[in-house]
């Protein structure tokens, strides 16, 4: 009730951020994430560091902006469709990630990921793995969002 009833915590994070937010969003450590997650690192520790720090810091709206800017998205798309296993950890961060860029940024988040002709090609295969090969509660959760995703894309455009 300090800052009143007109704005949740969430909402606040999003369009204030928090002291380390604010000096990420001050420095190159955006650029440096999308590039290292752009240039297809194979090492799967640092690849799930780097997709971890991209959905934490894109709860700040001037990151999340710069991350939809660069094109991290289909970056973060390529994830699941170079891994095998769509019940992977890195999978399911990266769902993550594109969540929190999409409720952070918005409609301009979709745009940027519908413009490449390629991520609506790419979700198609994991969708249809998830269909035919899932049967856990988290696979139908999973499916759903992509499903809810692909829409977006494909309204988009």
């Amino acid at each position: 009730m300090l800052y009143g009833t007109a704005s949740s915590p969430m909402k606040r994070l999003y369009e204030k951020g928090t002291r380390n937010l604010i000096a990420i969003s001050k420095s190159e450590v955006p650029e440096s994430l999308v590039s290292i997650l752009a240039s297809g690192a194979r090492y799967k520790d640092l690849l799930i560091s780097v997709i971890e720090a991209i959905g934490s810091t894109a709860l700040y709206i001037r990151v999340a902006e710069r991350y939809a800017y660069m094109g991290v998205m289909k970056d973060l798309v390529r994830i699941f469709t170079e891994n095998p296993d769509f019940r992977s950890y890195s999978v399911s961060i990266a769902m993550d990630a594109i969540w929190n860029l999409v409720e952070v940024v918005g409609q301009n988040a979709i745009h940027s990921m519908a413009t490449d002709q390629t991520v609506v090609c790419a979700l198609r295969k994991p969708f249809e793995n998830v269909i035919q090969k899932g049967y856990k509660l988290d696979d139908k959760c999973l499916r759903n969002e992509l499903a809810i995703l692909i829409n977006y894309v494909v309204i988009e455009k």
